[in-house]
């Protein structure tokens, strides 16, 4: 179903021949001609070819994506309970490539369109109502109210909003014009009428490597590009098999770093080893825009906030697999960040570093744990680990005790097995 006043809708072409084929993804939640048996989930699709939609993952039974937006290798995307358009389940990334969902926090308030500003390092978003523009913390899930939209003499209703590599903030309203946004106060600055019935669900981005805003008014189903400058929307086409789907969460990926970089280090992996943590990684082949890379001069290797060394990397080494032994380090956990650099400055690098326990583990996680329906019982079974926390080594022996947790809806406690030989356990919740 769709929604009112505020959404989504995506798409996106590219007109100018240097972009063409640019891959762009979004979150189906509807398709005009086919609403009964339309397959709902994040999909992707060329922009010179908008009626050839992929679908990553069917996920018709699962919640549904109104807001979402791609950060720094990461597309993030606030999910409803399913069968709602509004009941907020929680913040969770999408995997690019199966669909599958992590979650990171149910904090927060529902939004209807997201949008990240490289100037501030800030998610903005619109709240559900379509009144008021919020923050939304990417670690923690939650939002804060910034203010309502509104110029000198009115109230605004935001449908679609978008943030320009400057730092400009745009919106689309339920007037049919462009609006410049105060990303400080909401306050906003008339630029002119896009021409077109702004209705229904939408949304629209930047293409950051060329500037242009494209926008998908889910009331006609169709692409536009905007200009900025006047405030007037461009036709381009409608997205999908019959022109009419109805999509969320589009985005084009972009890395913010200098044009020519390296795109970011692959296979990311540390081992401890004694008091070593032997690091590697395969360099980059790509430029962050895209391209093929043909400079590489180092990878910067961070622990913690620490840059422990450069490795140098010869431009025959672009691709290909690398190594670096961390020495001499006492017990502890360490968390290693790669940084790929060349001429034109430091590359794209992934916001979650990778990790590892010097000296003994603690334990890792069981191994194939069951939950089985018995008669008025849950059945538990598990084997005891085989590698430590952080893929290590530890002793099977310090094993004390495993503790379970029963939770039914938010309350929840916790079960302790004093015996560590135990493998399963008989839980009788009533």
């Amino acid at each position: 179903m769709k929604k009112i006043y505020a959404l989504i809708s995506l798409c996106f072409c590219v007109v100018s021949s240097l972009q063409a084929q640019t891959t762009i993804y979004a979150y189906r939640n509807w398709q005009q001609s086919n609403p009964v048996n339309v397959q709902k989930g994040p999909v992707k699709f060329s922009s010179d070819n908008l009626g050839v939609v992929e679908l990553i993952a069917d996920q018709s039974t699962l919640g549904a994506v109104y807001a979402g937006t791609y950060f720094n290798y990461k597309w993030y995307a606030q999910v409803t309970k399913p069968g709602t358009q509004s009941s907020l389940e929680g913040l969770y990334t999408v995997d690019m490539n199966d669909g599958t969902r992590t979650l990171i926090s149910t904090n927060g308030v529902h939004l209807v369109e997201m949008t990240y500003d490289y100037t501030t390092n800030t998610m903005y978003g619109i709240k559900n109502g379509a009144e008021y523009l919020m923050t939304l913390d990417l670690n923690t899930g939650e939002t804060k109210q910034i203010g309502a939209f509104q110029t000198s003499t009115m109230s605004v209703y935001m449908l679609a909003l978008a943030c320009h590599v400057d730092g400009t903030m745009y919106g689309i309203s339920t007037d049919d014009n462009l609006y410049r946004i105060d990303k400080a106060t909401a306050a906003c600055t008339l630029i002119g009428a896009t021409g077109v019935n702004a209705a229904f669900t939408q949304s629209m981005d930047f293409d950051r490597n060329t500037g242009i805003l494209y926008w998908l008014n889910c009331g006609d189903y169709k692409l536009y590009t905007v200009d900025i400058t006047t405030g007037a929307a461009t036709v381009i086409g409608g997205v999908g098999k019959n022109g009419d789907d109805s999509m969320a969460s589009m985005f084009i990926p972009y890395i913010h770093v200098p044009v020519g970089a390296p795109d970011r280090v692959l296979d990311r992996k540390v081992v401890a080893s004694g008091n070593s943590a032997i690091l590697s990684w395969r360099n980059p082949s790509f430029d962050a825009q895209g391209k093929a890379l043909t400079e590489l001069t180092g990878i910067k290797i961070y622990r913690g906030e620490e840059l422990v060394t450069t490795v140098t990397v010869s431009s025959d080494k672009i691709g290909q697999s690398m190594e670096y032994t961390d020495e001499n380090l006492q017990d502890g956990l360490y968390s290693y960040r790669f940084v790929p650099v060349n001429s034109k400055g430091d590359g794209g690098v992934d916001s979650d570093d990778v990790s590892t326990y010097v000296g003994e583990n603690a334990p890792g996680k069981v191994v194939d744990f069951v939950v089985k329906q018995g008669d008025n019982e849950a059945i538990l079974t598990w084997k005891a680990p085989e590698e430590g926390m952080y893929g290590g080594t530890f002793d099977p022996g310090s094993i004390t005790k495993y503790v379970i947790t029963r939770s039914n809806g938010s309350a929840s406690n916790e079960i302790e097995i004093s015996d560590p030989s135990a493998t399963s356990y008989t839980d009788t919740p009533g």
